[in-house]
C-alpha cells in the first residue's frame, strides 16, 4: 500500500475585532512582545503594571500580582508564576 504526504499552504483572514483586546494582548505578551498603547510612553505602561500587581497584592489576589510582575520583568520571568505554583 502506497501512501503519500500531502502538504497545503492556506492564507487566512482574520479580523481581530472578532477578539477581546486583553486577549490579543495576554497572547502577544506570552509571546515576549511588548504591547505599547498609542501614544503612551513604556515606562508609564511599566508604572501602571506595577501598580495593578500592588492592588492583587493588597486584595490577596497572589497569582494575579505574579502574572502582572512576570510581564513586568521580562521574558526571563515569564515562568515566575508557575515557579510559585509548583513552590506551594
Amino acid at each position: 500500500m502506497k501512501t503519500r504526504t500531502v502538504t497545503v499552504d492556506v492564507d487566512v483572514d482574520i479580523d481581530l475585532d472578532d477578539f477581546d483586546t486583553g486577549d490579543l494582548i495576554d497572547e502577544l505578551e506570552s509571546r515576549g512582545y511588548i504591547c505599547l498603547k498609542n501614544g503612551k510612553p513604556e515606562e508609564d505602561l511599566m508604572m501602571e503594571r506595577l501598580q495593578d500587581a500592588a492592588e492583587c497584592l493588597m486584595r490577596g489576589d497572589f497569582d494575579e500580582a505574579l502574572i502582572h510582575l512576570s510581564r513586568n520583568l521580562g521574558p526571563d520571568f515569564r515562568s515566575l508564576p508557575d515557579l510559585a505554583r509548583r513552590s506551594r
